[in-house]
């Protein structure tokens, strides 16, 4: 069984709260049909979604922006990454999302006996074409029990060694969607804080979640699958809504 996990929160972010509704009113129409979905929010998101789309088929769990885990690493931890990071429309609350997702994926575990936990973001679909792939999104039975994490590679070749650190202009794999079965997200979990640690030691910013993964993918290829996204019709960002 497959379960799909996100989360939204209205925080200081590459685009405002309006931008993102209607992309969040098509999440739900499409991926927020599937039979396990959990959604991680706070009240007042959640009664707004309740008014404009049918939200039936998902589960709500509220969790204020104050008791997520990456609360944890302190402000001052959030605020050095952000002085960092040249990428200047990014923001700390938005790097904390980021950093969140797979403690996101870790809750799900607890109210879902899925073997296949799928991130996916909330604000992923954008257009027509995402929206028709999105419609059959965690139902096409791909071969994700594999002790592995999927995601999309962006650039080719992804060549470098353990050693090194990806960060900005580099982009070379979209985190938008992730995918695993328990086994591989708990490994994934704990090899992103290691590298994210690395990150903040070398004074390198870990705001974004894409540059450490690929750390983690460098150190530990042997825990990720990568999916060329050359071929598809769709925006190579979303790439893995026709294929998951």
């Amino acid at each position: 069984m497959v379960c799909i996990v996100s989360a939204y929160y209205k925080i200081p972010s590459k685009l405002t709260h309006e931008t993102y509704l209607p992309y969040l009113l098509s999440w739900f129409k499409t991926i927020g049909r599937q039979p396990r979905v959990h959604f991680f929010t706070t009240l007042d998101v959640r009664n707004e979604l309740k008014g404009l789309v049918d939200t039936g088929n998902v589960n709500f769990h509220i969790l204020p922006f104050s008791e997520l885990k990456a609360n944890d690493l302190g402000h001052d931890f959030w605020e050095r990454q952000y002085a960092r990071d040249p990428e200047r429309y990014h923001s700390p609350e938005l790097g904390m999302v980021w950093y969140e997702k797979r403690y996101f994926v870790e809750r799900a575990m607890q109210f879902d006996t899925s073997s296949v936990f799928i991130w996916c973001d909330a604000g992923i679909i954008r257009n027509e074409i995402s929206e028709t792939a999105a419609m059959n999104f965690g139902g096409r039975n791909y071969p994700l029990d594999d002790n592995r994490i999927h995601l999309h590679q962006l650039n080719f070749p992804l060549l470098s060694g353990p050693n090194n650190f990806a960060g900005f202009p580099w982009v070379l794999i979209g985190a938008g969607i992730l995918a695993g079965n328990r086994n591989a997200w708990r490994r994934f979990s704990e090899e992103y804080e290691i590298s994210l640690q690395e990150y903040d030691n070398v004074f390198l910013p870990a705001i974004s979640d894409q540059y450490v993964t690929v750390r983690c993918l460098w150190k530990h290829p042997d825990l990720f699958q990568l999916h060329d996204p050359r071929d598809s019709t769709l925006d190579i960002w979303v790439y893995l809504l026709e294929v998951l």
